[in-house]
């Protein structure tokens, strides 16, 4: 797996937290939200084009990925 709470796979990505997205207005569009953090703006440069992001990625449904940042 690419990351989870108890250990991260890729060594910049600083924390990871996810859980079910619960939106009160009803725009439950995305079903899993994943909420990263970097230390530097290098840090997340380096995450994008990481082998397990890539295919982290695909592992994801497509509406999912629709609204990948």
């Amino acid at each position: 797996m690419l990351f989870n709470t108890s250990g991260i796979k890729i060594k910049e990505i600083s924390s990871c937290e996810w859980g079910i997205n619960k939106s009160p207005e009803g725009l439950n569009k995305v079903h899993i939200v994943f909420f990263l953090t970097f230390n530097s703006r290098e840090d997340k440069a380096i995450y994008l084009p990481h082998t397990d992001h890539k295919v982290f990625r695909t592992l994801l449904p497509p509406i999912q990925r629709m609204f990948w940042y």
